[in-house]
């Protein structure tokens, strides 16, 4: 009656299953979109960042959760709140709608799920957002979203996932609500798509698209020209000078690293110097009171004929006899 779509690394709470079977019958519903907790099992910085990264994406607004809605009001209302994630991991479909829709996902692609997400609450007569936390998603490295994948392979994913969506009829014939959510949808996708196109010269962009569009089954050169280009002209431009600016703004902050670094050298230099000077200071200072003091005279006194006794003998050991007795004599 319901099907639940699970990756094989991953893992769903005990309960999972049975409450959202309830929750479902309770509420006749369609579809049931929860959220979920990340873990990792290999520890490092930059699978944490992933992590991080992740449990923002998964964000919701409490606001619509627990409020059984048509499935074309809860995507609008998503993507309006800008709390849309597309990954089927969180979802559980009542399997006669996707039967009777004959919805699919496209497949030899990446990034498929964000087809597949609009196109089941397109159909879906009643949806709700719980913020259950049922998922639990692993975070590992060399999984495909983790891993260092060629760019072209998500780019060619992505232009496959947009051009299905313009070109699903089905997905232009429902109300003004949904279009104007899978119009907002779909320029986020080509969003991600300029992401993976900052790397290419502005110039040669149009060529670079193209190859992949031209490549790809799912492809259709009038909405690739009409729609898809000049949309993504803009954000591929955007974010040429967004990866500009963001280069920019790196180098400025090392700059200020370093300046910091020499401001804290130079302070820590002229707190030793200061140190030293005050050292210094303190030595003349006792040096004065010493040359000053009464057993400083006294003790130049008592021994004064001691020392010109060594003075004569050490005298005479290096110059002689009659140097010496001249230099006693005052000559």
């Amino acid at each position: 009656k319901y099907i639940y779509f699970l990756d094989s690394d991953d893992r769903i709470t005990s309960e999972a299953i049975a409450e959202l079977v309830a929750i479902s019958e309770s509420n006749n519903l369609d579809q049931v979109i929860f959220s979920c907790d990340v873990f990792i099992t290999d520890e490092n910085e930059s699978l944490k960042r992933q992590a991080e990264g992740f449990l923002r994406y998964y964000k919701q607004d409490s606001s619509l959760c627990d409020k059984p809605m048509r499935g074309d009001e809860l995507f609008s209302s998503m993507v309006e709140k800008n709390c849309f994630y597309a990954t089927q991991q969180l979802r559980f479909y009542r399997l006669s709608l996707l039967r009777e829709h004959n919805c699919r996902f496209p497949e030899g692609l990446l990034h498929e799920d964000n087809y597949f997400a609009p196109l089941s609450l397109r159909w879906a007569r009643k949806a709700m957002l719980v913020s259950n936390r049922y998922f639990q998603r692993r975070v590992r490295g060399g999984s495909i979203m983790t891993s260092a994948i060629n760019h072209a392979a998500h780019l060619h994913g992505l232009f496959g996932v947009v051009i299905a969506l313009c070109t699903n009829n089905d997905l232009w014939t429902d109300s003004e609500l949904f279009k104007n959510a899978l119009r907002c949808y779909i320029s986020l996708l080509c969003r991600s798509l300029g992401w993976y196109c900052r790397d290419v010269p502005v110039e040669k962009w149009d060529e670079a698209i193209r190859d992949v569009v031209q490549s790809n089954l799912m492809g259709d050169e009038r909405i690739t020209t009409e729609f898809i280009l000049p949309l993504l002209k803009d954000r591929v431009i955007e974010y040429a000078r967004v990866n500009r600016a963001e280069k920019q703004i790196a180098s400025l902050k090392e700059s200020v690293k370093e300046v910091r670094k020499l401001q804290s050298l130079v302070a820590i230099k002229d707190k030793r110097i200061d140190i030293f000077e005050r050292e210094v200071q303190r030595g003349i200072s006792e040096l004065d009171e010493l040359f000053n003091s009464e057993a400083y005279r006294v003790g130049m006194f008592v021994t004064w004929p001691a020392r010109k006794a060594w003075g004569g003998v050490k005298c005479l050991r290096e110059n002689g006899v009659k140097y010496t007795v001249k230099h006693a004599a005052g000559k």
